[in-house]
């Protein structure tokens, strides 16, 4: 007895492509966001997040020298020159 397939299987996958399909309308219209891609958005913004940890670390360990702008760099070579 337990073994029988269940009578309304047709029926409970006609619902889930239907439930699939309103979903995907719903991202589609942007009612709602795609689950995957906020995980990937999260994801990004975690590793960069964690990188510019590493960098502030490695900077303030002395590991790594700051890097300036080229604009800074030309001013302090004019206010060099001008003493």
């Amino acid at each position: 007895m337990l073994n029988r397939p269940n009578p309304f299987y047709k029926e409970l996958e006609y619902v889930d492509h239907l439930v699939n399909y309103c979903h995907k309308l719903q991202v589609d219209a942007g009612l709602i966001q795609d689950s995957e891609v906020v995980a990937r958005e999260t994801q990004k913004n975690l590793l960069s997040e964690m990188n510019r940890e590493e960098v502030n670390k490695k900077i303030n360990d002395g590991k790594l020298q700051a890097a300036e702008s080229k604009e800074d760099r030309q001013a302090q070579g004019m206010m060099q020159i001008g003493q």
